[in-house]
């Protein structure tokens, strides 16, 4: 019987918080699905495949960057041909104050899935293949050679700087780019979230933490993200009960009870108003 999700620790196998290594280039069903409690970046450049960020199947292709937040739940489905690189950090590896805010801005997203795919294209993908083979480079070679960390860890912020400028762009197509400090009120709200979902989900908590009223809290989420600060609260919550009901065995009194709900019935409502199914409804559906 599965009672939690099975967590996959970026220091398993080394103590540095930064790991590199290539894409197995043809697999099936060579991994469970699994918790990661560090950020992931894979680059694809060529091949094709599947695999599953939640309950989200999503198609793997060329000259394309998967992006997986800590806390989601994934797992390689197939991969024929495949040729790329997976790089996978601790944000304390670059949770820093000469960090640009926003290149942690879309993992900080990822919480509520807002983007887990990005597209490169043209000059774009030789950018980031030039860039990645650097940083293979560097990674490869002996731990005595002096700066070794030091260099990876300024083009790993070249890296996060080069997906945010195409994420800012993508949002500017999209009519979402915000440029002045609301949106850095939105993002430490989505923070504060993913420390406090599981205890908190009054909006008063999050705006007194942030130094904003409720409504101002909502007014700006809504501006940058389309959604109040209530319903992403919400989804956040709905997000973590599907990853326990497709991922574990656990019984809804105790998903609603670890998820911190008043009791059973009203998580059961609450699911069904954003699912349009009960989580019951919802768990039966992955079984067919």
């Amino acid at each position: 019987m599965k009672k939690s999700i099975p967590f996959e620790d970026i220091r398993r196998y080394e103590k540095f918080p930064f790991q590199m290594r290539p894409l197995i280039t043809n697999f099936l069903n060579h991994e469970e699905p699994h918790r990661h409690n560090f950020e992931e970046i894979i680059w694809v450049k060529s091949g094709e495949g599947t695999q599953k960020i939640d309950d989200k199947q999503i198609q793997v292709v060329p000259n394309t960057m998967y992006l997986i937040g800590k806390g989601q739940v994934h797992h390689f489905v197939e991969g024929k041909n495949l040729e790329g690189t997976i790089i996978t950090f601790d944000r304390a590896f670059i949770n820093t104050a000469s960090v640009p805010q926003m290149a942690m801005a879309i993992f900080l997203e990822l919480s509520i899935i807002q983007r887990d795919t990005i597209v490169f294209k043209n000059v774009e993908i030789q950018e980031v293949d030039t860039l990645m083979q650097q940083i293979w480079q560097e990674y490869n070679k002996s731990d005595t050679v002096f700066g070794k960390y030091s260099v990876i860890y300024h083009l790993l912020l070249t890296l996060l700087v080069l997906i945010e400028r195409k994420n800012i762009e993508l949002k500017a197509k999209e009519g979402t780019l915000i440029k002045d400090h609301k949106e850095q009120v939105y993002l430490d709200f989505l923070q504060l979230l993913e420390k406090n979902y599981l205890k908190n989900h009054d909006i008063s908590f999050y705006a007194k933490q942030l130094g904003v009223t409720a409504r101002t809290l909502s007014t700006y989420a809504t501006l940058y993200s389309g959604k109040t600060a209530k319903d992403i609260i919400q989804e956040r919550l709905i997000i973590e009960a599907k990853r326990l009901l497709t991922f574990t065995d656990s019984g809804i009194t105790q998903i609603a009870f670890q998820l911190a709900y008043e009791d059973a019935s009203y998580f059961c409502r609450s699911f069904k108003k954003q699912t349009q199914v009960s989580p019951n409804e919802y768990r039966n559906r992955l079984i067919k």
